[in-house]
């Protein structure tokens, strides 16, 4: 079984490999390019056609191609990781490129840079990153297969520094302005940072400002972001839970009103805390109707089967609860 069936695709994929120069302006208008590029190659037709399960399967194989091919991934990576054959491999690289020149341009200039910089990165920062590949592995190769197995590496992180190594570093004044801004702000508690993992970002929050929490992250962090460097406007899921484990999406309806979905237990939680809370908040469903519709697992055994590890609880129910405050 492979991702990509290209010998049938021919027609489909016409779209995908004709060049689109309105790639930026995808971006700059919030477009999900993983989406954009799955119609690129399946035809607006098509796409419109698959069940939700199938469009989350190919943004996620989108996901894949395109970060892989801006990260400088091969064809041979590319082909192993989709589970396809390499010239399948290829051809969806080389239709990515002929959709998006300037993608080749920018790959092509980014993995040459450090060969004729002296090792140097060329990062959007204006930081200094030398690859010791070019200092001190380089002028030790002995082979001609193992100068070319370096300087394929040497391009591959010219590639994928600026754009890892960048973002991650504009991502963390984002976090420290979050908090900064709540310092500023007076909360009664600051953000209190739990951990900072690669591009995630965990805080104990007040829980009166559930309500604000999702217009202060879009100002405090996203605007804040877009003004740094490139400019990017990075945007984020938030979820909130009692635990790390039970976190649930947070969706803000309107200025007073959230939602949030998720198993009758852990919403059960955040149902206890938001309804205690010092504001006057009002539920759309009870208590007891939430404690109804918890479905627990009670055997360990079973609990290991379906968490594929240990959990000292499950719940499979499912539920939607909206939090008003008045």
């Amino acid at each position: 079984m492979t991702y990509f069936d290209i010998s049938s695709a021919e027609v489909k994929s016409a779209g995908y490999a004709s060049g689109d120069p309105k790639l930026i302006a995808k971006f700059e208008e919030g477009s999900d390019i993983y989406i954009y590029s799955a119609k690129l190659y399946l035809g607006e037709s098509e796409w419109d056609n698959l069940s939700d399960k199938m469009k989350k399967k190919w943004r996620k194989r989108f996901k894949t191609i395109f970060l892989g091919v801006l990260y400088g991934l091969g064809k041979n990576s590319l082909a192993e990781r989709l589970e396809c054959s390499l010239n399948e491999a290829d051809d969806i690289i080389q239709g990515l490129y002929n959709s998006f020149p300037k993608l080749r341009e920018y790959v092509a200039k980014q993995g040459s840079y450090p060969m004729t910089h002296d090792g140097y990165i060329n990062t959007f920062l204006g930081d200094k990153l030398r690859l010791i590949e070019y200092t001190d592995y380089l002028p030790k190769a002995t082979t001609d297969r193992e100068r070319g197995n370096i300087i394929a590496r040497i391009e591959r992180l010219g590639t994928n520094l600026p754009i890892q190594g960048g973002t991650s570093s504009i991502m963390a004044c984002g976090f420290y302005n979050n908090i900064r801004k709540s310092l500023e702000e007076g909360w009664r508690q600051p953000l209190q940072p739990i951990i900072v993992v690669h591009d995630s970002n965990t805080n104990y929050i007040p829980v009166e400002k559930v309500f604000e929490i999702r217009r202060f992250y879009d100002k405090n962090y996203t605007d804040f972001c877009a003004t740094i460097g490139p400019k990017i406007r990075l945007l984020f899921d938030l979820l909130v839970g009692y635990s790390y484990e039970e976190a649930n999406e947070l969706k803000t309806i309107d200025e007073n009103t959230i939602e949030f979905k998720g198993s009758a237990k852990s919403i059960l939680k955040l149902y206890d805390k938001i309804m205690n809370c010092p504001l006057d908040v009002e539920c759309d469903t009870s208590r007891d109707d939430i404690v109804g519709v918890q479905k627990l697992v009670s055997s360990p055994y079973q609990r290991f089967i379906i968490e594929g590890g240990c959990n000292m609880s499950k719940d499979l129910s499912k539920i939607k609860v909206r939090f008003h405050k008045k």
